[in-house]
């Protein structure tokens, strides 16, 4: 949420106007107070806790179906469970990340205010499609941060726990 939050505007805002990391947040808030480094911090949140949900609900509900119902390798159960939630994930959370961007990208607000306007303004202009634009990246991004997780868990849950793990 609020990291994230952070440091994508500032690179959001480094990207439109250069500048090192620190000179960014002095601008930032030189320009428009500390609260200018948390545009967007609602849609941030929202986001990470879609991917958070969708990694510790949406794969493990997945997998569990997939191997135990219907009898599937847990390998194969794994991937599915991985490339299922992080599309479905990508989905629920794109908008959110597009709304995020433009309201970073804007912090003066010329073309893009409060959540809602931004919302409406994309809509308007671009249909509901131009919510999605990113969708793909955002959702091989998530599947492979799936993947990733779901097997480094695997390695490492019974080095750690292993009273846990037997």
């Amino acid at each position: 949420g609020p990291a994230c939050c952070i440091l994508e505007l500032t690179m959001i805002q480094q990207q439109r106007f250069g500048g090192t990391f620190p000179a960014t947040i002095q601008r930032i808030v030189t320009q428009h107070g500390a609260q200018g480094l948390f545009r967007g911090l609602l849609c941030s949140t929202g986001r990470e806790g879609l991917f958070t949900a969708g990694y510790l609900g949406s794969v493990p509900a997945t997998q569990a179906l997939l191997t135990e119902s219907l009898g599937v390798s847990s390998n194969v159960g794994n991937a599915i469970g991985a490339v299922g939630a992080g599309l479905f994930v990508g989905a629920l959370s794109q908008p959110m990340d597009t709304v995020k961007t433009c309201m970073q990208g804007d912090l003066g607000r010329e073309n893009f205010g409060t959540i809602t306007q931004t919302l409406q303004s994309l809509v308007r202009q671009q249909g509901v499609l131009g919510l999605y634009r990113g969708y793909t990246y955002r959702s091989l991004n998530i599947i492979i941060d799936f993947v990733l997780l779901d097997w480094l868990a695997r390695v490492f849950a019974p080095i750690m726990f292993p009273s846990k793990c037997g």
